[in-house]
């Protein structure tokens, strides 16, 4: 409603209030005076209505949109952190158990891997990650269970298929399948198929399972580079979606991309970098700190964007694999048209621009994704 309209009905309403007096003869002159009185009054309250209408309007304007929490009855699911030493914490036992609440948000044992749409986790089984489960909310047993001491489970993921798991077999084999290949188990915990060789050890599948991001670090001499590459499922092209080199300075224990995440039932992929910024101009606080920042990428037109600057880690207070294992969490909202992020002990929502939509403090842990509860 703009202003205008408010206006117009509120005279309107005081018009309708107006007393009709239908009395002749002397009474007409009190009349008269009493409708002057009136119509003053109108003019006051008019004024008063239409400048609450402008106040109104100006902070329906500067107000920061939406909750956080999109409409419908979704939970933002958070998992319990990481210790010290960087290793998820394990639950007491039984939390997998309880059903998820109407809205707002639910804690559950540390999660790898995510999938709104079957309502499944990946879960390690202890600290050492010996082993994984596929957890559900509301059951208490594992929907699968896999041995991670023979199989490696290096970047495990859920997907492509709704039952499936895939994994690089890092540190194990089976049977004719040597390391370092991806492979896709099926609901029984059976391997699939093998979709080749792979380097990155964090992956993402698109939406449709046609696409997987996966991202990969590399050191050379003097130069440290982290890549976003895109493959597809039985082809060997690799399309490098984003790529960024810099200097490795002495003390430097790697750069990497964290935290990939497709956007629902879209080609848009969001990810994390963790890089350093030693540059020789720096102070020496900037020299020894690594910066986390939030990109946005289409898997379609090729295009990447900074979204966000999510904060920095200093290696002096955490080494390159604690702030990793530290680093941001993000989910895509239910309509695919913001980010949530979890980063500073703040949950903030960004729109695709990166601007701040709202921003609250939390004492939640990562990582978070958005599930809907039945």
């Amino acid at each position: 409603m703009n202003l205008e309209t408010r206006a117009r009905g509120a005279a309107a309403g005081l018009r309708t209030m107006t007393p009709v007096d239908v009395e002749d003869g002397l009474q007409r002159l009190r009349r008269t005076r009493r409708r002057r009185t009136t119509g003053k009054i109108m003019a006051v309250i008019l004024v008063v209505v239409v400048a609450v209408g402008v106040v109104q309007l100006q902070r329906d304007h500067g107000r920061a949109v939406q909750p956080i929490s999109p409409h419908g009855q979704w939970v933002l699911v958070s998992g319990s952190g990481v210790d010290a030493d960087g290793r998820p914490v394990q639950g007491k036992g039984g939390e997998w158990a309880e059903s998820l609440v109407r809205k707002g948000t639910q804690t559950y044992p540390t999660f790898m891997s995510a999938d709104p749409a079957t309502r499944r986790f990946l879960v390690s089984t202890d600290p050492e990650g010996s082993g994984l489960n596929v957890m559900t909310p509301g059951r208490r047993a594992p929907l699968l269970t896999f041995d991670c001491n023979s199989l490696g489970c290096d970047g495990a993921i859920l997907g492509p298929g709704p039952d499936e798991v895939t994994m690089g077999l890092y540190s194990g084999r089976i049977g004719p399948l040597p390391p370092g290949e991806l492979v896709v188990f099926g609901p029984d915990g059976r391997p699939l198929r093998n979709l080749g060789p792979v380097e990155g050890r964090s992956l993402a599948w698109s939406p449709r399972g046609q696409v997987w991001a996966e991202a990969r670090y590399y050191r050379r001499d003097r130069e440290a580079s982290v890549a976003v590459v895109l493959r597809r499922p039985n082809s060997s092209v690799v399309t490098t979606l984003y790529e960024h080199a810099e200097p490795a300075p002495p003390w430097y224990e790697g750069a990497g991309a964290f935290q990939l995440a497709w956007a629902p039932a879209s080609t848009r992929l969001a990810f994390v970098a963790l890089t350093t910024s030693a540059l020789a101009h720096q102070s020496e606080g900037d020299r020894n700190a690594y910066q986390w920042r939030l990109f946005l990428g289409d898997a379609d037109t090729g295009k990447v964007d900074q979204v966000a600057d999510l904060g920095r880690c200093d290696r002096r207070d955490r080494g390159a694999a604690s702030c990793g294992s530290h680093a941001p969490s993000l989910a895509w909202t239910p309509d695919g048209q913001s980010l949530t992020v979890l980063a500073n002990a703040h949950l903030t929502r960004y729109d695709l621009d990166g601007t701040v939509l709202e921003s609250e403090p939390t004492d939640l842990k990562g990582p978070i994704a958005w599930v809907e509860s039945r």
